[in-house]
């Protein structure tokens, strides 16, 4: 049985986009919106607005799944909970 991470997000429930982005911060360490928004539009099915990704980022932040610095000019996002 895997460890219990030492941070608990304030909400454990996720949407699926929410879920989505959240994985890709998983996957690349840490993220900005670009990189993320990049990500998601690498299917040529899909269409979403940057500023969704900004939404859902800050959606995630105030859940306590996400916390954000700023890097340069641009925003780095990074998981509270490590898997």
């Amino acid at each position: 049985m895997a460890p219990l991470p030492d941070h608990t997000p304030k909400q454990l429930s996720l949407g699926h986009l929410e879920a989505e982005i959240l994985g890709i911060v998983w996957e690349l360490g840490s993220a900005t919106v670009k990189e993320i928004h990049d990500r998601i539009l690498a299917d040529p099915d899909r269409e979403l607005a940057y500023a969704s990704v900004t939404t859902v980022l800050r959606r995630l932040e105030q859940k306590g799944w996400l916390a954000c610095s700023k890097h340069d000019r641009a925003f780095q996002w990074l998981s509270l909970i490590h898997i």
